[in-house]
């Protein structure tokens, strides 16, 4: 229970911070760069360490783990898809933060970061996500 609180606290956080940041934008695509960037942010030195020991104790990817932070770091991306037409923002976030959060995780485990090339490669990614399947409808 300790565990999935300080996950879920960290999560909450992380949310708010992406937000935040994604306010500031004008565009959808600028929203969807700024929650790349926040959330492939916490492979930086300065916070790694504590990032990489919320995923470690949460059991990320682990069967009957807590949860993932997945979840809820896709809410705020839910309103950029749809404005890029995706027939179904809820699912097509939460498909992106999947990627990007296991791509975080893999980054921390390794003890890089992500290049600026690689942000680049996951914003393009969910635009072309939202964008593939907008009016499909699946």
């Amino acid at each position: 229970a300790l565990v999935a609180a300080i996950l879920e606290d960290g999560t909450e956080r992380l949310g708010g911070y992406v937000a935040h940041q994604m306010r500031k934008a004008t565009t959808p695509e600028e929203r969807i760069r700024r929650w790349v960037e926040g959330v492939m942010a916490q492979a930086e030195d300065d916070i790694a360490s504590t990032t990489l020991a919320v995923l470690w104790n949460a059991g990320a990817g682990r069967p009957g783990a807590p949860g993932s932070a997945a979840r809820p770091l896709a809410v705020p991306l839910e309103p950029a898809l749809g404005a890029l037409g995706s027939a179904d923002p809820a699912l097509d976030a939460r498909l992106v933060a999947h990627a990007a959060v296991g791509r975080l995780g893999e980054h921390l485990f390794a003890g890089t970061t992500p290049s600026a090339g690689e942000l680049d490669h996951l914003v393009a990614f969910a635009v072309a996500t939202a964008q593939a399947r907008a009016g499909t409808g699946t």
